[in-house]
């Protein structure tokens, strides 16, 4: 029984194939960056949203106050 031979093409120079993946590795690594200072920045955001709609309340003449203000000791 003969072996087959592959048809993948042969690899390349170890130094360029080290080259490569750390190419790779450190597009993966940016790309991740991004996507959890984005995910970040949207949590920052949606905490600050809600705090706004929960302690803001409507006063007379349509002026919102500080539910928190009249609550901290002076």
């Amino acid at each position: 029984m003969t072996r087959r031979r592959s048809s993948v093409a042969s690899p390349a120079a170890p130094s360029a194939l080290l080259g490569d993946i750390r190419v790779l590795i450190e597009a993966a690594r940016q790309r991740a960056a991004s996507t959890v200072n984005s995910e970040l920045t949207m949590l920052y955001w949606r905490i600050g949203q809600r705090i706004h709609t929960q302690v803001r309340i409507p006063r007379d003449g349509g002026h919102d106050s500080m539910l928190m203000a009249d609550s901290v000791p002076a």
